[in-house]
This record gives C-alpha cells, structure tokens and sequence, in this order.
C-alpha cells in the first residue's frame, strides 16, 4: 500500500509546474451549481483611452447572507446564507480607466442586470452585485495607467496586484473591501504612490504643503491593536472605513484627518499623539466630516487634539458606545450632527463655541435598537460666558426630553438658543403659566410660546399676549417658537385654529409655527410693529387666508425659505420697506401680487431675488405723478420699466408746450429710469405740443404717442423733435403724423433708431429729417411729403434695413406715388454706396440724392439750391460728382446749384499720414506688461497690414519683413519675442494706402518665480523626491542641489543625502523666453530609523530555574547592543548569542536589550520577562501520594539550540526534542541522561524531529553539533535554495530520489503552491483511471476523487492547504487509526473537523511537525513543506 502511495505521490510532484495558481477555497465547501458560464465584457477607457473589462464565473466559494435589506458575503458557511456565483474581474487595454460613482461601475449595473436586481434602489450595485467580484487581474500586457474611482469598491477581493503601468488611482477605488487582506504594488520613481506592509499611500502637495496620505488601508489583515505608519501626515478620506481593528495610534506626524477615515471600523479607542486638524490637507469632500462616524464598538477618545477649532460635521454621529468626551476649550463650532446616536448623556460646551449646527444631539434609533448606550435624553451646560450666536434645527431630535442650561448673565447666548426655538433653563428663575401657553426663556427679561396647554389647543381665535407674569415679575413675549401651532402633515392639519392676533412685543415667529393651519383665515400683524424675522415655513399651507398685510411691522428685515409657500392663489401681500433677507421660494406663487416701496431695501432684496430664480411671484404695477408726467412702473424681463403717460393734471396749456421726456423720474424717493412713452400718450394735446426732447433711457415710444388723431390737423402745434444721446429707441406707428404744416424737424441725431409705418404720415412741412443711424424702416414712413410746399432735407443710414413700401405713400399698394419727390436726401454711414436703402432710394423718385460713401454731412442747416459738405475719417472731401467714376467735367462746381432728379456721387482723398503710438511709458517694458500699439485715425472701411522689421535697418520692407496677422486698429505685444521695430499699412476699397511712422518697442525678460518642497523621511527608507511649483518657469526643466542646513551655500552638491539629519535642497529652474532663470530652497529632514528591536527569551517560563537563551532581532549593524537581567543576573555572550542561568527561586527576570544608537539611528530598550517557579526539593501529602514530576533540561550547545515541547515530565511521559544546527552545521550526536549519568534511548521521528520516554528523574539533554564541509547545494542544486535553509535536506532527498523536480533547471520555487486538482489527478492515475479527455484537464480525476471519497471535487483549482494535503493520503491511504496527539500545538482549533483524524495520523507519524508551535493547517502547502512532507514519509516507510 506505502509503494503504492509513494509512486502516486511521485507522480503528482511531476506535476507540480503544470498547474495554474489561484486563490484558496477550503476542503468541504458544498457549492451550489453554477449558473451558465457566461462572459460579460466591455470598455471601461476614460475618452479616448482603450481599457476593457471582462468578467468571468469562477469556483471560489462565496456565500451571502440576507440581514434586514441589505447583504453580507462571506468565504465560507459558518454565517450561514447561500453560495452564490463568485467573479474574476479583468482590466486590459491601455491607458486610464474611467472614474464612477458609488454604484456606476459597468459591470456591477451589467451584474445587476443578469442577477435581475434593481440597481436604482438600496445601493444594490456596491451591497449586491460588485461583492460578487472575488478576483481582479490585469491582463498580461495590459498598460493601464490609471485605475479610476470607485472602480474596485466593495469587491471581496483578498488581494491586489497592482501592475507596474498604473502611475495614479482614483478616490474611493478600494474602499468597503472587507476582505482584502494584501495590496501589493512595486514602489516605482515615476508613481504618485506606494506601498508598504500592504497599505497604499501616496505623495502630495496641496496648498503649499507636502506629505503623505495613507490611501487604502486592507481591511482585514490587522484584527488587533494598530498604529499608522510615523511618515503619514494625512489620513486619507474613507481610508480605513470598515478596518477590523480594535484600536488606532495616531502618529504626530499626522496633520489632517479627513472625511469618514474610521467610518464604521471595529475601534473600540482612539489614540492622538499629536494634535492634527480635520480635513485641511489631502480633503475630497465634505471637510473632514463623520471621521468616527458608525464606530459602534468606539468607547474611549484619548488626547483629542486640544487646539481643535472646529468638531467636523458627524463626526462621533452613530458611536452608540461612547458615553463620555470633553470638548476642547479651543472649539468655537460644533458639525451638524455631530454628537447624535451616541451613548452622552451630559456634556459641557466651552464658552468658546459661538455655532452649533442642526441635529446634533438628536437620536434616531431607539436604546433596544442601538446595539449601545444610544440615550434618551440629555443634559448639555453652556460654561459661563457663552459665546453662542447660532444653533441648528432640530438639535435634540428623537429624545424624549434634554436640559440647556445656561448663566443668567449670558442672554445674547441663551438669547440665540431660545430665538431658535429651544427652550432655556436659567438657574433660579420660574417661568411664567397661564391656561393658554407654555412659556421658554429667552432673556432674564423675555419669554417665548414653546407651546400649547389643552386648553390653548382648542382655541379658535388666539391673541399673543404683549406680557406674561410670573409671580411679581412681568416678562415681554418675543417669540413663537418652532411649530407651536402646526399639524402635522395636509392630512393631519391644525383644523381649529381661525384668526391670529399677533402681539406688540413679537420679535420673531419660528420655523414652521402655523405649519399646516388650514383653517386660518386671519392674521392680524397690525401691532407687530417689533417683528423682526419670520421663519422658514412659518405659514406653509396656510391657504384660507385671503390677503397678508405686513406693512406695519416695521423692523421687519428677514424673511426666510417658504414662510409663506402653499398659500391661496391670487392674493396679495403688502410688505414693509426695510426687509433685506429673503429665502428660496419663500412665495412660490405666480399668481400672488407683491406690493413693496419702490425706494425701499425691501424692492431692492425681492428684484435680486427674481433675477437669480430664487422665488416665483408678481410685481404690483405702481403709477402716479412724477414732475409733469403721470407714469406707470412694472417689473418685467429682469427689470423695472417705467413709462410716460402723458401729462400730469397740474400741467398747464402753456406748459406742455416744452415737452421734455426725462432720463428718470423719481418714485417713492427713488430714481428709476424712464424707458418708455406709452402709445397715444401726447395725442390729446396735440394742440399745444411745440418741441419734444426725447431722454437718454427712452427705449420705446409708442403707437400714435405724439399723434394728431384729426383729418389734416392743421391745428397741431408740433414744430420740432430731438432726442438726446442714448440706448437705442423704436418708434411706433404713427407716432408723429399729420402735423401738416407746423412739424419742421426731426433730429435722431446720432441715436440709433427703428421707424414703424406711417411716422411722419402727411407731416408736410417737415424740411429736416436725420435718421443718420437708422436700422429698419417700416412702410409709407414718409407717406404725404411729396406734397410738401418746399424741399426738405433727408439725412439716412444707407445700410438700413427697409420694406418694399417705406418710400411709397401706402402701406398696402406700390402702384402709389413715391414720398420723396421734393427731398435732398443724403445716404450717411453706407459703406461703398451699396446699402439696402440706397438701393431703395435709387428707385424712390427722389427728387436729389446724395450718396455718401460712408460720409456724414456736417451739421443741421442745409442751404437752399446748394449741396451740403460730408465729414469721413480719414479722407479729405474732395467734392460731388454726378458720375460714380468722377469723370471730368461731372462734377458740381461751387455756386452752381444741384440738378433735380439727379444721383451725386461724394469723392475722397485719402489721407497720407497714419499715427502709430505705444502706451509704453518707457523705452523699456519688462515681460508681464503688455505693450499697445494704436492708430490713428481708424476707419470700418480700411484694413490693416503690420510688419515688423526683419532685418533690424529700421526700414519698412513689405517684401521681407515679417507680416503679422493681425487686422485691427491696434497691436498687443506680450513677449519678449515681440521686441522690434513695427510699421502698419493702411488700405480702403480702392486701393489706397498710406503708411505709419515707425515705433520700436524692447520687452525684456521677467524674474520668475518658483518653490520647492521636499517631504522628509526616515533613514534607510526610500528617499522622498523634491516638489517643483513654478507657474513662470514650468517645472520640465529643473535641477537640484543639496546641502547640510545652515552650511555655506559653496557646500551645495548635486548628490542626495541618504544619512540622517537636516539639509536644505535647492532648485533651480532654467530661463524661459519670458523668464531669467530662478531659484527656490527648502529645508528637509531625514529623521533617525528606530530600529525595530526584539528580545524574547526561550524557554519563557521554568520551574526549578535553569539555562535561558535570548534571542535578539532587529539590531543595526552600527551601534551597539547590551543585553541585561535584573537581580543580579549575569548575561553571557558568545558568537552574538546571550544565555543566562537562572536560580531555583519564584521570582520573574527582566531581561533588557538596550540598543544605542548612531547618527542614524535611535536609541531602543526592549525588554522581555522569564518567569521561575521555585522548584521543592521534595513534596508531601496528607494521606495520598503522586507521580513526582522531574526537570528536562537542555545543556546549552555551541552551534545550534534545542527546543523542548515540555521543561517538567513525569514517568512515562513522552518528551518531543527539535534540533536546529545553526547555518553551516549539523546535528552530530543528541544524548539524553537521567539523574545517574545514565543514558535513555531516543528515538528518530524525523530529520531535527526526536522523542524519548521520560524515567523516573530529572533528564538532561546534550547536543553536539559539528560544521558541514561542504555547504554547496545538492548535486541537484538549485540556485534558489541555500544549504541552511530549513528545507534544504529535503529538497536534496526528494530531487536526488527523483520525487521532485524543479519549475526549471535552477528554480525549485520552495514558496510556490500547488492545487487540489492535481492531487486529485495525480492520486486518479496511480489507481488505474485514464483521466485524458474531459472539458477539464482535471475533471475526470475529479470525479474519480468524488466517487472514492479522496475528495469532495470541489475548488480544483484552488491551492492546496496544508489540512487538505495530509487529509487526501489519509484518506487514499484508507483512514488508518489515528492516535497522535495534537496538544501541543496552540492552534489545534483551527484544524477542520474533517481533518482532525488525518492531522492525528500525521502527527504521529512525524509526517507533520508544525512551525513554531503552530499546525498551521489553513495555510497553503509551499512546495518546499511538501519536500518535507514526502521525505518524513519515506524515511517513516523504511
């Protein structure tokens, strides 16, 4: 049978390179049948990049457990639930990854797809569906260099191998993994980040600070007592959320910790060695807010930061446990919520604190549900001297009572408390009582109504007193607090309360205080001339109430969110002037109708309300008398329009002669811009209008305003009208017609215009019309003076825009006559004569027409029989010409008058002398400073050509210099680059040019400037790279030196320190084009390495005293060592190894191993404690007798140590020795005597395994080592095995035997695992099964494992644990009877019920010996304690 197995075993070590490596699931699982082994793939690239994933089923063993509504997987049964397919995830591509939110991951919404779940509900994509994902690879070859947020949260991955490519990872990218228990990643130059003893940190710099963050932290690797790395100065957010350790030490080096760092981990205290600040550095999110938040084991805070100013929003908010901490006397603010769902039931509130936000002491959960101390009420005492000025809502929420108790003295703090709706406790004060109200204090002086008695709860009409009494003392009633007459939804409404009479002495009425009064009809705020502040819902859903009037409430200045949101439609509310606070829809309600001062702080507050969006409802439209005009204001589009409606009735006849239309007029003592005359607005005085000035703000003049509605009119007095430099103005239909003979002029002036139809409509008389900057023409806007008794003047915008009948006396006909058969009409601002209206004009009849070319004609007095004289930038007018090419001899010669129905031309010269200026001061402009070239003069129609001097003669070459493109007036010069010489050409349509003088322009290099900072670090650890910040310079080219810090600045060295002390590194950033060259220092330190020194003591303990050997670790090759006992205790060293003898004597040794350290290393005292028991030298009974029990004792040998697995045995006993030769020996004899010298037989269980029978005597047990000659590998040598390491033996036994090979010809990869799958196989084969063929290469030796009973088949491709191992051969062996002893090993509760037998049988056997006084049998079997394995159970088998 052994043959048997060992050539099975043989064949399964052949094996062992062939099979792929994957992670563990334990023997025994019992797995549900997968679903159909489906692949769900896609991309995962930020834009542009190519990155992939793929999810693939796998056969790790996962299994989730319901709990309320949500879930919770775990790796095994022992919680119960149902396995559930378990996921590998793999990233390809190249490039970044994608950022996602919490629950956005591709393949958790695709897994929450197939799994039919609803991923918009209970966060179901990181409960439900990402824990699924139980492997994440990255595909061989991949490039991905960044792995974005959210990526992996909440997966139940173990590990994470992080390839080389990745340069950067995103927020929250493996938060809530509750399983990873390793991040492994190589800490590269070129990365953001690194890791170390599998936490991921990383560098950075934020606001002029450097350091580093820890980042992720693997949830379940540390279970106990931890302390954060001494380099870290940030914690980063949600770092450590759900860590499973029992406590934290927060080093000093730490200076921020942000948001939600500790978030619902297993710590039961917190320990500060520093006193860092909360979110300030390295924050994402809310500024360092919940950081223990949901730690429900949390019971104890030591050394809080005392110079804490601000307690972050939520930041003990669900720490059920914690029952007692003390603010810092620093704290001015305290967080929202951040004190709710805890176990405090008193706390003290520093007189510092000026703001408490909203919730927090209120609680939530009830004490049966809290799983703590959750209270249910609590006693909060502000110190004397109170600083608070503002408190949240809802601070004690959810408890059934609290106590605020505040000193008499402090009112503007308890003030505040009250007015926010809480009541007061005041030492020795009695509140007032009446039947109606329950009073709070605000004031030694004044009360508020916190609330109702019964009897005050069915009243239907309410009056607040002015006064409340109590005994002899009378006190103002300033307030109503929060929701005292509220329901408590629609449906539970106030339904009794009617009519509010609201008292003289009211300051304030509170969030939500009438809340759902649906039958209020009336409040009455005449007397509340005290009211100052109205709170947030104070009236919602009030809406029987027809109409609010608040003017008399004169102090009235806030107003906050939804005061009065829900209440009846189209109604309107009158307010007071002085309101300057005003909440988000507050009204909400088109339909109300607001009536505010139009001089008053109050309009003012509503209008930049509306223009943000922040509320919904109406202006009242307001009107009345403003100097001689009535006029009407609305508030519309943004703005107030105010509008002219004709004349006041205080006007006289006389008067409204001059008609003056004003730029603003004044209402309620404001001045509001006069933007409109409205229509027919002077019509009915038509009659006595002479001359009308229209203001700067006129936008809009109306239809028919300064009309005569009369047949001719020849009664209309109108003479003249002239509008003032302004916006531009449209003007209605018929706005000025049929004046017949007395309108003579119409002057737009510069003013840009639009003209409706019919303005001038049989307006006769008029012989002067400039509409010089006119943009649209309507119809028959001239219709009527071609029957004018003499020739008037038309000045027109050529490029108008103009309808087919604007020169036609009709608006509905062109076969009608043209309006300006007697006009001189000239065509002003038409650039090249091509305009829409002087194409229009060419066919309108005019009687002469004047084509401009972009010309204006000077002035507004025109000669009869004589052409006017145009003004152009630029051009020189150089007279009229009847022929569009000035051909000889067309030209109107001086004193001869214009040909009727004839086309002039106007001719230009163009100037020949262009100025070029700069505004530089100086001859010299320093980089920084931009430099302007204007000319002058401009023109629209030139263009612009600039040159700069090529080849510096300071001559203008068109041909070489260097052209610029640029075709404005003006050149901006930046750079120093742009020194020179520069000339503009000048050009108009026809070719003219003219050139400008030369300026010369020199720009020289500006000092840039720079900083640096280099994060220092420990001795022996990486070294940190410098920081370059350099907004001038850039930081791609940078050099460094470095120096001792205070040394002369000649020491500097381009070599990084590595040994440990304080420098100054310096950096130097090379010249730009802009730019000198500058330099930045900053000063580093590298901080001594505490070497991580251990003694410990072997044995610990001894009865009867005896030889103790102490083993020191972790000591630096510098510095010294000394090892030390108390009591007098000698320490003898030899070869680096201390022993001492101990006296038979109870008593505890302290041994001390005192390290002094060296320049780079710090000073360590470790010390370790030997426990003695005196030993009789005989012992007695009353009447019985025992087996006495008798020392075994090693004799303390050079060149190796001897380990007992008990120092005291009685007869019988069997006593287990373990020899260890040092490196470069070996065991040459091992004896064993009794008390008379004699010797007692050992017996050989394997290699360094021995045993003997303890005799009825003291036993001592000498070693002899002896040094090996040849320390070379085996003949079968491999280059990763040394000949002292502990396997070495049996990694020559098995290869000389042929058991083993290598995984290549120098490689036996000792630390490499195996899988199930192929003991399986291998076992399958030795019986006779042909195991080719299969959808697997295992399969068929599965089901062969399955069917005998060697196996369950499950996991195949899981590695192979050391249980699962030895349980297989003994069960293929045929489960001989097992009856080895397992306790003397300190984990034998680990070993599974199914391999407890098994272990037995290898126990005995000496197959297996454990490690250190551990089995060990969850751990993966390495090849090299396989070696091991095989070689016990040969030399057993011989």
């Amino acid at each position: 049978m052994k043959k048997r197995l060992l050539s099975a075993i043989l064949s399964f070590f052949m094996l062992l390179t062939m099979a792929p490596t994957v992670a563990f699931a334990a023997d025994g699982d019992d797995e549900a049948a997968h679903q159909n082994n489906s692949v769900l793939e896609g991309s995962c690239g930020a834009e542009g990049d190519n990155v992939t994933w793929k999810l693939t089923e796998n056969d790790d063993s996962l299994y989730c457990v319901t709990h309320n509504t949500t879930w919770r997987f775990y790796d095994n049964a022992d919680n119960g639930g149902d396995k559930v397919q378990a996921y590998t995830l793999t990233i390809a591509g190249e490039g970044a990854m994608a950022d996602y939110g919490r629950n956005t991951t591709p393949w958790g919404l695709k897994l929450a797809e197939i799994l039919k779940v609803d991923a918009s509900e209970n966060n179901t994509v990181s409960d439900y569906c990402s824990p699924r994902i139980t492997r994440i690879e990255f595909a061989a070859g991949s490039k991905v260099t960044y792995i974005g947020a959210h990526a992996f949260r909440s997966t139940s991955i173990s590990s994470i191998a992080i390839p080389d490519s990745v340069k950067s990872i995103g927020a929250y990218a493996f938060i809530m993994c509750k399983h990873l228990t390793s991040i492994k990643a190589s800490n590269l130059s070129d990365r953001a980040f690194y890791v170390k003893d599998d936490v991921l940190y990383e560098d950075y710099t934020e606001n002029g600070k450097s350091g580093v963050a820890l980042r992720f932290f693997p949830l379940a690797k540390w279970h106990g007592a931890y302390t954060i790395d001494s380099r870290v100065t940030a914690i980063g957010n949600n770092s450590m959320q759900q860590a499973e350790i029992t406590s934290v030490t927060i080093p000093a080096t730490v200076r921020s910790i942000n948001s939600f760092a500790f978030n619902s981990s297993e710590i039961t205290s917190a320990t500060f060695e520093g006193t860092p600040s909360f979110g300030t550095e390295f924050e994402n999110g809310t500024i360092g807010s919940g950081i223990f938040s949901n730690c429900k084991k949390l019971t104890t805070i030591n050394n809080f930061p005392q110079n804490a100013e601000v307690l972050p929003a939520s930041l003990f908010s669900g720490a059920v446990r914690l029952t007692h901490f003390e603010i810092p006397a620093s704290v001015t603010e305290i967080g929202d919520t951040a004190f709710s769902n805890t176990g405090i039931t008193e706390i003290t509130i520093p007189s510092g604190v000026s703001k408490i936000g909203s919730r927090v002491f209120s609680t939530s959960v009830s004490e049966d549900e809290s799983e703590g101390a959750v209270r249910s009420s609590v006693k909060v005492t502000f110190e004397k001297g109170s600083k608070l000025t503002s408190i949240g809502s809802a601070c004690f929420a959810g408890l059934k009572d609290y106590t605020a108790i505040f000193a008499p003295e402090d009112e503007a703090a308890y003030g505040a408390f009250a007015q926010a709706g809480y009541q007061v406790s005041l030492a020795g004060r009695e509140l007032p009582q009446d039947n109606i109200f329950v009073y709070g204090w605000v004031d030694e002086n004044s009360v508020q109504i916190i609330d109702l008695t019964d009897a005050g709860k069915s009243k239907t009409a309410i009056t607040i007193p002015d006064t409340a009494v109590s005994g002899e003392q009378s006190y103002q009633v300033v307030g109503i607090g929060d929701s005292v007459f509220a329901g408590t939804s629609n449906r539970d409404a106030n339904t009794t309360l009617t009519s509010v009479v609201l008292g003289a002495n009211l300051k304030y009425i509170s969030s939500a205080a009438f809340k759902y009064c649906t039958c209020l009809t009336n409040v009455d705020f005449s007397k509340a001339v005290n009211l100052e502040r109205i709170g947030s819902n104070a009236f919602y859903d009030t809406n029987a109430i027809t109409g609010w009037d608040l003017s008399a409430c004169e102090k009235l200045t806030t107003v906050d969110t939804g005061a009065f949101n829900y209440t009846k439609t189209s109604i309107t509310i009158k307010l007071p002037a002085n309101i300057t606070s005003w909440g988000n829809n507050v009204i909400n309600n088109k339909a109300m109708t607001v009536h505010a001062a139009a001089s008053s702080e109050t309009l003012k507050t509503l209008v930049a309300v509306l223009n943000a969006g922040n509320d919904t409802f109406t202006f009242a439209g307001e009107s009345g008398d403003a100097g001689n005009f009535t006029y009407e204001s609305r508030y519309e589009n943004g703005a107030f329009i105010v509008t002219i409606t004709g004349f006041a009735a205080k006007v006289s006849d006389a008067d409204k002669a001059t008609v003056k239309i004003p730029d603003t007029i004044t209402v309620d003592g404001a001045a509001m811009a006069v933007t409109a005359v409205a229509d027919k607005a002077f019509a009915a005085d038509y009659n006595k209008i002479k001359t009308v000035t229209i203001g700067a703000n006129v936008a809009t003049i109306g239809n028919w305003a300064f009309a005569t509605t009369q047949g001719n009119a020849n009664d209309g007095t109108l003479e003249s009208v002239t509008f003032a430099a302004g916006v531009p103005v449209s003007i209605g239909a018929r706005a000025f017609q049929k004046y017949g003979s007395s309108f003579k002029t119409f002057n737009a002036g510069n003013r840009e215009i639009t003209l409706g139809d019919n303005v001038f409509l049989s307006d006769t008389a008029l012989i002067y019309v400039n509409i010089s900057n006119a943009t649209s023409l309507g119809k028959g806007v001239f219709y009527g003076l071609n029957s004018a008794s003499t020739n008037g003047t038309l000045v027109i915008n050529g490029a108008a825009t103009c309808d087919a009948l604007t020169f036609k006396n009709s608006t509905g006909s062109d076969n009608t006559e043209n309006s300006l058969s007697k006009m001189t009409v000239y065509v002003a601002g038409d650039n090249g004569n091509a305009g829409a209206t002087t194409t229009a004009l060419r066919n309108a009849g005019v009687n002469i027409l004047c084509l401009s070319d972009g010309g204006t004609p000077a002035g507004t007095s025109f000669e009869a029989n004589k052409l006017a004289e145009p003004t152009k930038t630029g051009y020189t007018f150089a007279g009229w010409y009847s022929s569009s090419d000035f051909a000889e001899g067309t030209q109107l010669e001086n004193g001869t008058a214009p040909a009727a129905k004839t086309t002039y031309y106007a001719k230009w010269t163009m100037i020949s002398n262009i100025s070029l200026s700069s505004d530089a001061k100086d001859a010299v402009v320093t980089y920084g400073t931009p430099v302007t070239l204007t000319t002058a003069p401009t023109s629209s129609q030139w263009t612009y050509s600039w040159y700069k001097d090529a080849n510096k003669n300071e001559t203008l070459d068109t041909d070489k210099d260097t052209k610029i493109e640029n075709n404005s007036s003006t050149l901006v010069l930046n750079n120093v680059s742009d020194s020179g010489t520069y000339w503009v050409v000048v050009s108009d349509r026809k070719n003219n040019n003219a050139t400008s003088d030369k300026v010369a322009v020199t720009i020289v290099k500006a000092n840039g400037t720079a900083s640096v900072s280099l994060p220092g670090w420990i001795y022996g650890e990486t070294a940190s790279k410098p920081v370059p910040t350099s907004k001038t310079n850039g930081i791609n080219n940078v050099t460094y030196q470095y120096k001792v810090k205070g040394a002369d600045d000649t020491t500097y060295s381009d070599t990084l320190p590595t040994n440990a002390g304080d420098y100054t590194v310096k950096a130097t950033f090379a010249a730009t084009d802009n730019y000198n060259e500058v330099t930045a220092t900053a000063d580093f330190t590298i901080a001594k390495a505490t070497p991580a020194v251990a003694i410990s003591a072997a044995p610990s303990t001894l009865t009867g005293g005896g030889s103790v050997e102490l083993t020191v670790s972790g000591v630096p090759t510098e510095g010294k060592l000394a090892v030390t006992c108390d009591n007098d205790i000698t320490v003898t060293e030899k070869d680096g190894k201390y022993t001492a003898q101990l006296p038979n004597a109870t008593k505890d040794y302290t041994f001390t191993a005192k390290y002094t350290g060296t320049d780079n290393y710090n000073d360590v005292e470790k010390t370790c404690v030997v426990k003695v028991t005196r030993k009789s030298s005989h012992s007695s009974s009353s009447g019985s007798s025992t087996t006495p029990t008798n020392t075994v004792s090693a004799s303390t040998a050079s060149n190796g140590k001897v380990a007992l697995n008990k120092n005291t045995a009685k007869k019988g006993d069997t006593v287990t020795v373990t020899v260890t030769p040092d490196a470069g020996y070996q065991l040459d004899k091992l004896t064993v005597t009794d008390a008379k010298d004699k010797t007692v037989d050992v017996t050989k269980k394997s290699d360094g395994k021995y045993t003997f029978t303890m005799p009825d005597s003291k036993v001592t047990i000498t070693p002899t080592f002896s040094k090996i000659e040849d320390t070379k590998p085996s003949k079968n040598g491999f280059d990763d095995v040394a000949s002292s390491d502990w396997f070495a033996d049996a990694v020559k036994y098995v290869s000389d035997k042929g058991l083993m090979n290598g995984t290549d010809d120098n490689q036996f990869s000792p630390n490499d695992t195996t899988t199930r799958g192929m003991l399986m196989t291998v076992l399958a084969r030795y019986a006779g099964e042909d195991t080719t063929g299969g959808a697997t290469w295992y399969e068929k030796g599965m089901n062969w494992a399955k069917a005998k009973g060697v196996s369950d088949g499950t996991n195949p491709n899981a590695n192979i644990t050391r249980e699962q191992l030895v349980t297989m051969l003994y069960r293929y062996a045929g489960t001989p009877a097992a009856n080895g002893s397992l306790s003397d090993f300190s984990d034998t509760a680990s070993v599974s019920s199914y391999a407890v037998n098994a272990m037995q049988w290898a126990v005995e056997n000496g197959i297996v010996n454990g490690s250190n006084g551990k089995l060990n049998p969850q751990n993966n079997a390495t090849r090299a304690e396989v070696a091991a394995i095989l070689m016990r159970f040969c030399e057993m088998s011989k």
